[in-house]
């Protein structure tokens, strides 16, 4: 099978979307499709082992979000090179928004993945201020407010138009795709609610490339190590996470360790002050090699996430690693924690500190969680999942084919 996945970026140690196309492209190549990524930046200067054409990227919001003919011109003409059974569009930034309808029209399948909310938001995750979600029937006037500082001060009738084409654009992508696949059930009930995902679609959540198991949990002591390595950004919550700890009568009892690239400054100054007589120790980057010691040396891990997560391959990690987890009740994460994890309502410091105090006072609660089960999965049954989606969507496409003939 000759599939092309599209990407808004690409290239080596990448993240979320970008990483798992790479992984899923490097495995679909192992075995035995021809397979190449087409996406409009390459990242560090390198391809991650994968076929990679880039395209001229548009550089600002108005690129994938309103249509780029000079991009959709070149990705014609990757089309028509490759020849394709099967185009994957996995995002539109900084492309074009027709790439699901050149696709069809150059004869292949299309599958979209929707990662994010990005169909329902420039900005991609619905948070103006990165600390809380719009409501679902906010209105358009309050995009435009939201979107204006990014414009270069475009009047507002302008922005007003510009979203009511983007909206109607990514409808027709939709309605072109042979399948549409979400990550989660929660983004897929969120797109369905503010009146993006009018067609039926896949729930297939992603799963992990590392090869993690669990480990041993780490001998007793006599405080909660808590981790984190979902990303030092307010939209991950970490100041929740850290007033939380700050706040408790046992915080001399808990110790934080944090992992991940240095915050913003604003935020770091925002962090250290609430850290200000804590235990909290900041670890920096890391590599994926190093998250098994995040298992070994910890009792539990902590994802106090504002934005709305789609999926949030991080809990995965902690999952396979055998950590009990605590996760924001919203999102895709609290459809995997199964008995290994706790919800709290988002943003709740005083519901977290409840939930760490109590495991501070009933250590044996850990043991509990450690042992139950969970719904995170590997990214080899990710895949077989995706192999089968694509077989009958083309088996589809040539029964529609003949029938026509």
């Amino acid at each position: 099978m000759r599939v092309l996945h599209v990407v808004h970026e690409f290239g080596p140690g990448g993240g979320g979307t970008q990483g798992y196309v790479a992984a899923l492209a490097r495995r679909q190549g192992a075995a035995g499709d021809h397979v190449a990524v087409v996406c409009g930046r390459r990242r560090g200067g390198g391809s991650d082992g994968v076929t990679t054409i880039v395209l001229a990227a548009a550089d600002d919001l108005r690129g994938g979000d309103l249509g780029n003919a000079r991009v959709g011109v070149e990705f014609a003409a990757v089309l028509a090179a490759f020849g394709p059974d099967l185009v994957h569009v996995h995002h539109w930034t900084g492309l074009t928004n027709d790439l699901v309808r050149l696709g069809r029209a150059s004869g292949a399948a299309v599958v979209i993945t929707l990662h994010d909310l990005y169909t329902t938001c420039a900005r991609s995750f619905r948070m103006p201020d990165h600390r809380h979600l719009c409501a679902v029937d906010t209105p358009r006037e309050q995009c435009v407010r939201c979107l204006a500082p990014d414009l270069g001060g475009l009047p507002a009738p302008q922005i007003a138009g510009a979203l009511a084409r983007r909206q109607a654009a990514f409808a027709a992508e939709l309605a072109a795709a042979d399948a549409v696949l979400c990550v989660s059930r929660a983004q897929a009930e969120l797109l369905a609610q503010v009146g993006m995902l009018s067609v039926p679609a896949t729930v297939v959540p992603l799963g992990i490339d590392h090869d993690l198991q669990a480990v041993p949990a780490p001998a007793p002591v006599e405080r909660l190590r808590i981790v984190n390595w979902g990303g030092l950004d307010p939209r991950k919550g970490i100041h929740v996470l850290l007033a939380a700890v700050a706040g408790s009568r046992h915080r001399t009892r808990m110790v934080v360790s944090l992992h991940g690239a240095e915050p913003a400054p604003g935020y770091a100054t925002e962090l250290q002050g609430l850290a200000a007589g804590c235990s909290v120790h900041w670890h920096g980057p890391f590599a994926d090699d190093e998250r098994a010691g995040f298992a070994a040396g910890n009792d539990v891990a902590v994802f106090p996430f504002l934005a709305f997560e789609t999926h949030g391959l991080s809990v995965d990690e902690a999952l396979h690693l055998g950590l009990p987890v605590v996760v924001s009740a919203h999102g895709a994460p609290v459809e995997r924690i199964g008995g290994r994890g706790i919800a709290v309502p988002a943003g709740d410091v005083a519901a977290l500190r409840l939930v760490l105090e109590d495991l501070v006072d009933r250590p044996e609660r850990l043991q509990v969680l450690r042992l139950g089960s969970h719904h995170a999965q590997h990214l080899g049954s990710h895949a077989r999942q995706l192999r089968d989606i694509y077989e009958r969507t083309l088996t589809a496409r040539r029964t529609r084919w003949t029938s026509c003939t």
